[in-house]
């Protein structure tokens, strides 16, 4: 109790002492920071003024409750001012609010102690991504940076997130838990050859950021343009004093050579806030290379008026539209190209900027800027003109006149005065205005020439007192190491002036100053923003001060530098980029894009800008300060609402931009450089790289560094290489051609040099294929020529050959001109087919030796070619393997031959991968190179497959272009999403989604699912079946996950109790059967013994293998099974390893193992991925044991005799083998040793079909097809082909499923861009590079006719047939297939292409006594024909002397 007693009375006289110092005059102020930060020192601004002591000791403790952390002590003078800093608190302490205790004393008397609290908070972290583009095309890989720093710039080390969502938001990608290293993470994502189009957005986020970083980029469409066309139009139209609006065309090939043809401009005013319709004007001119274009006001005046009818307020979003739309032609290709531009009725425009309070007595000031719309330096005649200033001081506060300030006085009372201005160069004014002390409103209307612009001013700054201070910065942006001005304004004659700068949770600078204006130099301390207090002492004692926040930019203490080893560089030569940094260890990632990719701007990569406005923005909230002092004080504080929003580019950097953009085409180059790399020991590191062998362009350079001490930076310039080669040099070839077929080898030349460039041209002689002389050329070099190019000129040369063999064959040409560069040498490879269709046929055995012992197996495989085989089409090979499996992993990348361009196709690639890994991981044969492409495949495949996801969360076959989604589609995309997610991400909000819209399509009575949309495969349309397999289909997705199992027990339950009392009624389709028994199998119902055994009752037995055949009344022949058939026996083996009875299932298994084409794969997409799961779970059980296998294949005589062996080691390795062809074809295979493999003999040849009318009865087709060409004597580069087709009805059916109808084109040939549009009908355009791919829901017995306009993109002559089918997607074996021709094309000769008497095609090389000379000798030959003449020469002297 005493010890309480005295406890209390010590605080007493504590207490009193701190009265009588309270009563007394002031004599400290104290500015300390509010929030504390582990790891960075926090200062304190200690100003002692008391009268008694000339020094003071002041002691700053932190407290965290009664625990004393850090303290410092530090002895101050009277009258200055002095920073006391704090030890650093540790990195890892954890936020808690603190308390600050400082005491002030002096010969052990205590003057002052003062306490206030304060946060501590971990070091804020902010993250910023970088990626190598901002624009990319399907099929791109985005590359992927994530850096993350702390406020002081050095880097985090942890743990991050990252997510990559697509235009509909769904999560595509995820990275969980990534560590970063220097604070970096790099990751690269390959979109999809078929995503979705549109804005995506990469997430990055950890534990350390309150928020999220977002980083958008764009998916676009990307066609290569046979051309380029650029607009180059004003930025901006001042009507109507200027008159015309003129701009210019240009349309170019790459080679640039000129377009001609003609081009449309289009100028279109639109807004999508304005109701009516847009204005158009159009005009059409002819374009050779390039045109002028112009529309007069007058022409204008109705966009003109809409325009500013729209654009009444002061901001103005619209522009209007300028296309150009360039149609070549010779090819009628068709390109466009879109500008904007902007409409004002002056030429200038006025804004007005950094104005001050309004204080009595003391001057108003500002900035008032004149600038031009079209952003062009101020003339001398535009200086020449005077700026006027009407002002009007009101006092009192009313609206502001909104035309004219000639009538104040109904505004309330107040003086008018007139200032005038000449304008300087950078058309800046400044403004000073006497403020009158009854003001408390400024108005003013400044007018230029025939401009004038309204402000108004009601910052009306209210003093307390009469003591104040104000503190003005011309420039609130600073620099480091820089010096800028300051002065203050004060209410009275100030001797001393005290300063103190705060940064990021510390002082960073004070001090005093005896003069109003002063300077001061910023250190990176300061950044990245800084609050400047500046006070002075009252007479009374009061302190007095005013604040400016300014803008710290260049601060980064860490610099790189880069620097390439040369400026100008050969397409694939090789080149150094180095990069010096400020200190070893260092990480520096380098990037290095096209100019033209800068060009778009510089969302992609990370500069300055959102770096310092992302650490304004967190530090903005942080900056305050605590004031600790006896002293009232009074505030006048200005910091500005959105102090990040000055650091943006410039108005001029922006239309540079714009002029840049509309400018230029869009065809961007692939990145070249993506790395990070470590300098270890050094401050430097070089990069050695190739140059992109492409067209001539500019690369630049950019880098970040990050450093453990200096922490973040980045290069402060671009670093540009250009890419120069004095000729373009390019090949146009047909990718194939048919036997028999003429081409034209076209090599384009272009000269970029300035100045005539002589060139000699060489097509490299081949046994392949003959080179076509004319019948006038007889005396010169046929596989030569030779071009004179003019500057910046070109020409294309002409080379007729005839291909003489079948297969890939080679084009070699080189160019050169030896005084001028090196040898250009280019190879293009150009596949020559035979004429007819192409067959397939493949014949597979099942090779097994089971026991421990030796045996051998031996089989006989036999084949006949048809009568109407072309020759010299047949092809075989034999290939062997040890695994089930085997040859359809081989095959993942390509499983079948029909093309598969659906929401059901596309899954192809995705639910085969599913399979592989799970048969590879339980049979303990996964290696990296196959898990790494199977998971790519599922990843694209997820990527493809979202593109068909409709907005209402279902699956169709083409997506939100269907009237609605498919419950069959849709629940098997679940099923294969549901598989896949032990392997890939997949959004579990995607899986929700579909099942909840999956299970509204239940009868709730009945148990069965219904079909809303289009039913796409043929075995589910209508009967008494369809409903009973789609509900069994729908069911088995359902069990597929344990957790949705549970879920949607209901509904699971109802769909049971349906099949099994459909079962009872009794199922005739098998098909049906074996998707009933498959599902309640799943749902291990009662039934599903009974109904297995029903369906393996009906099976067939052949050669100790089981199946089930359809009637094939209807289809063509073909070697292969029936989809529906192979479909069946898939869900059978499926159902009999459910229940475990795989001994049942080994038939049915060596057969479905035996079906498969030469690709790994079925008939095609539905069957094949069944086939696949089926096999893939009765396999991964299945076990013979491969000791050793030798497989020996013998044919007739000892032509043909080929071993393989198989063992342990390479049981998942395809070995092949090509036969010679004999006929009869007949070979055996035998198998010695133990084990097992899967033989396979692979037969390919074209036949030409037999008339229509002619065909065999037994080879029935399912569609009529019906082809007309619509060609022209006249225009030999245009063709239309029209397709009719139509169902033929049988007894069972009368439509077909999804069909497809694939059109191949004439060589030469290729689609006519745009020219068939997607429709109700015709539901996908998928061209390829030697066909067109035309997607239907289904085909009736009512005639359709399509037309596929082709339009020439190479020179072929003597066009031989091309091939066109329809067939029915779900069974390929209802089909119809024919040939059609040109007879104008096919008469046509390569001399056609070669103008006038087939000059084009005629070499210019002579050849001259054995030796080539040209025509017209150049300088640039002449080196060649030197020992020639020497030759001569000596040999005429030799003569003569004797």
């Amino acid at each position: 109790m005493l010890q309480f007693w005295c406890l209390l009375g010590k605080q007493c006289i504590v207490f009193l002492l701190l009265l009588c110092t309270c009563t007394a005059r002031s004599s400290y102020y104290i500015i300390a920071p509010s929030l504390l930060r582990p790891g960075i020192n926090s200062s304190l601004a200690i100003h002692w003024f008391g009268a008694n002591h000339s020094e003071i000791n002041v002691t700053a403790t932190v407290f965290s409750g009664m625990k004393s952390l850090v303290q410092a002590q530090g002895t101050f003078r009277n009258d200055t001012i002095g920073i006391l800093t704090l030890p650093t608190l540790p990195k890892d302490s954890s936020p808690f609010i603190y308390s600050l205790n400082v005491t002030g004393s002096a010969k052990n008397e205590l003057l002052f102690n003062n306490n206030a609290q304060g946060s501590h908070l971990e070091d804020s972290m902010s993250m910023f991504i970088q990626t190598d583009k901002s624009v990319y095309r399907p099929g791109q890989d985005v590359k992927i940076r994530v850096i993350c720093i702390y406020q002081d710039l050095r880097p985090f080390h942890g743990q991050i997130d990252i997510y990559i969502r697509d235009t509909s938001n769904n999560l595509i990608q995820q990275w969980l838990n990534v560590m970063t290293i220097k604070g970096v993470v790099s990751k690269v994502f390959r979109l999809s050859d078929n995503t979705p189009l549109g804005e995506w957005e990469i997430t990055a986020n950890t534990e350390k950021q309150p928020w999220p970083t977002i980083k958008p980029f764009t998916v676009t469409k990307y066609v290569v343009s046979a051309f380029e066309v650029t607009v180059a139009s004003p930025f901006v139209y001042v009507a109507p004093k200027q008159g015309n609006l003129t701009g210019t065309v240009t349309a170019k090939y790459i080679s640039g050579k000129k377009v001609k043809g003609n081009v449309t401009i289009t100028l279109k005013s639109s807004n999508a806030y304005y109701a009516e319709e847009a204005i158009i004007l159009n005009k059409t001119y002819e374009i050779s290379g390039a045109v002028n274009f112009s529309f007069s006001y007058e022409e204008m005046k109705a966009i003109v008026q809409r325009y500013f009818a729209i654009n009444m307020t002061e901001i103005r979003l619209t522009k209007v539209n300028i296309t150009a739309t360039v149609t070549d032609a010779l090819t009628g290709i068709t390109i466009n190209q879109t500008s904007y531009f902007s409409i004002e009725d002056s030429v200038y425009a006025i804004t007005f900027y950094e104005t001050s309070p309004i204080r009595p007595s003391f001057n108003y000031t500002g900035k008032v800027k004149i600038f031009r719309h079209d952003f062009g330096p101020l003339t001398q005649e535009d200086r020449s003109k005077k700026l006027t200033i009407q002002i009007v001081q009101f006092n009192e506060s009313h609206e502001v006149p909104s035309r004219s300030l000639a009538n104040s006085s109904a505004y309330g009372s107040g003086t008018t005065e007139l200032q005038e201005y000449f304008l300087p160069e950078n058309g800046v004014v400044d403004i000073q205005i006497p403020v009158q002390e009854t003001t408390r409103r400024i108005s003013l209307q400044v007018s230029y020439q025939n401009t004038t612009k309204t402000f108004d001013s009601m910052n009306y700054f209210w003093p307390r007192q009469s003591a104040y201070i104000f503190l003005h910065i011309p420039d609130p942006i600073v620099q480091v190491g820089s010096s800028f001005s300051l002065s203050v304004d004060t209410s009275q004659e100030i001797k001393e002036i005290y300063y103190v700068v705060s940064g990021i949770g510390t002082v960073v600078a004070a001090g005093k100053k005896n003069t109003s204006t002063f300077s001061l130099i910023p250190a990176s301390s300061w950044a990245p923003t800084a609050v400047i207090i500046v006070y002075f002492i009252h007479t009374n004692g009061e302190v007095i001060r005013s604040s400016h926040t300014v803008i710290v930019k260049d601060y980064f203490r860490n610099q790189v530098s880069l620097s390439w080893s040369k400026n100008t560089a050969n397409p694939a030569e090789n080149v150094t980029l180095s990069a010096n940094v400020g200190e070893p260890d260092s990480l520096v990632g380098f990037l290095v894009v096209d100019k033209k990719e800068k060009m778009l701007g510089y969302r992609n990569d990370i500069t300055i800008f959102p770096i310092q406005n992302e650490f304004i923005t967190n530090y903005n909230q942080e900056h305050r300060m605590i004031i600790l002092t006896d002293s009232s004080f009074f505030n006048k504080e200005d910091v500005p609402y959105n102090p990040f929003g000055i650091l943006q580019e410039t108005e001029f950097d922006i239309f540079n931009q714009f002029l840049s953009l509309s400018s230029m085409g869009t065809d961007f180059l692939d990145t070249w450089v993506w790395v990070e790399t470590n300098t270890s020991s050094t401050t430097s590191t070089n990069l050695q790289v190739t140059v992109p062998d492409s067209s001539s362009t500019t690369w630049v350079a950019t880098a970040f560094v990050v450093s453990e001490e200096l922490g973040f930076g980045l290069t402060s310039e671009l670093t540009e290489i250009e890419v120069y080669y004095p000729l373009f040099f390019s090949l146009n070839l047909p990718d194939s051609v048919i036997r028999n077929e003429e081409f034209l080898v076209e090599v384009v030349l272009f000269n970029k040099l300035p100045k005539t460039l002589e060139v000699l041209v060489i097509l490299e002689p081949s046994d392949s294929f003959s080179i076509i002389r004319p019948s006038n050329g007889t005396n010169t070099v046929p596989n030569e020529r030779k071009a004179i190019l003019p500057m910046q000129d070109g020409t294309t040369l002409y080379f007729p050959v005839k291909p003489k063999q079948l297969g890939e064959i080679p084009i070699k040409v080189r160019a050169t001109s030896p005084s001028n560069f090196d040898d250009i040498t280019k190879t293009v490879i150009v596949r020559v087919r035979p004429e007819g269709i192409q067959q397939f046929y493949s014949q597979s055995v099942f090779l097994e030796a089971p026991r421990n012992v030796s045996q051998t197996v031996s089989k006989n495989l036999t084949f006949m070619f048809p009568n109407n085989v072309v020759n010299g089409s047949e092809q075989a090979y034999i290939t062997v393997i040890g695994d089930i499996l085997g040859p359809s992993i081989d095959g993942l990348q390509s499983l079948i031959r029909m093309p598969y361009g659906c929401g059901e196709q596309i899954m192809i690639n995705f639910a085969p991968s599913i399979y592989a890994l799970k048969y590879l991981s339980a049979t303990n044969q996964a290696n990296e190179r196959i898990t790494n492409m199977a998971i790519s495949f599922m990843e694209q495949g997820y990527q493809k497959e979202l593109t068909y996801m409709r907005s209402d969360g279902s699956f169709s076959a083409f997506g939100n272009s269907d009237q609605s989604g498919s419950t069959w589609l849709s629940a098997f995309v679940l099923r294969c999403f549901l598989q896949a997610r032990h392997f890939i991400f997949i959004d579990s909000r995607v899986i929700s989604t579909t099942m909840q819209w999956l299970v509204r399509f239940q009868d709730a009575s009945t148990g069965q699912f219904t079909e809303p949309g289009r039913v796409i495969h043929t075995e589910l349309q209508g009967g008494q079946n369809g409903p009973v397999t789609l509900t069994a289909y729908i069911l088995a997705t359902l069990l597929e996950d344990e957790i949705y199992r549970n879920i949607f027990a209901s509904p699971v339950t109802k769909a049971v109790k349906f099949l099994e009392g459909k079962l009872a009624q009794g199922i005739s389709s098998n098909y049906t059967l074996s998707v009933v028994a498959y599902a309640l199998s799943l749902a291990n119902s009662t039934q599903a013994g009974l109904a297995l055994n029903q369906l393996t009752g009906r099976a067939e037995t052949s050669d100790e293998t089981k199946f089930w055949s359809s009637p094939t009344s209807g289809l063509s022949n073909y070697w292969q099974p029936r989809s529906s058939d192979i479909e069946t026996a898939s869900y059978a083996l499926l159902s009999l390893f459910q229940q475990n009875r795989i001994a049942e299932g080994i038939p049915f298994m060596k057969w479905l193992s035996q079906q498969r084409n030469n690709l790994g794969g079925y008939s095609s997409t539905q069957d094949t991925i069944m086939a696949l799961q089926a096999l893939s779970q009765f396999a991964a059980v299945y076990s013979v044991g491969n000791a050793g296998l030798n497989v020996s294949v013998t044919g007739p005589g000892s032509t043909l005799q080929k071993i393989f062996q198989i063992n342990s080691q390479n049981l998942l390795v395809l070995q092949k083998h090509q036969l010679n062809l004999f006929q009869p074809f007949a070979i055996t295979v035998t198998a010695v040793g133990n084990g097992f493999a899967i033989f396979q003999l692979n037969i390919l040849y074209n036949i030409i079909p037999a008339a229509r009318q002619r065909r065999n009865a037994d080879n029935m087709e399912a569609f009529g097809l019906n082809v007309n060409v619509k060609d022209n004597k006249s225009d030999i580069d245009h063709i239309t082909v029209t397709i009719c087709t139509s169902y033929i009805s049988s007894a069972s059916r009368n439509q077909s499923g999804m069909a497809i109808m694939e059109v191949e084109f004439l060589s030469g040939f290729q689609l006519n861009q745009n020219e068939i549009t997607e429709s109700e009908l015709i539901k996908k355009v998928e061209p390829e590079n030697d066909k067109v791919n035309l997607y239907f829901d289904s085909i009736n017995g009512t005639q359709i006719c399509v037309s596929v306009p082709m339009v020439r993109v190479s020179k072929v002559a003597g066009v031989q047939d091309a091939m066109v089918s329809i067939t029915d997607y779900y069974e390929p074996r209802r089909k119809a297939t024919g040939l059609y021709n040109s007879p104008i094309l096919k008469s046509v000769s390569y001399c056609d292409f070669c103008g006038h008497d087939c000059s084009l095609c005629k070499s210019n090389v002579a050849v001259q006594g054995g030796v080539t000379v040209t025509a017209s000798a150049s300088p640039a030959l002449t080196p060649h024909l030197g020992p020639l003449v020497i030759f001569i020469l000596t040999a005429f002297l030799h003569q003569y002397v004797h």
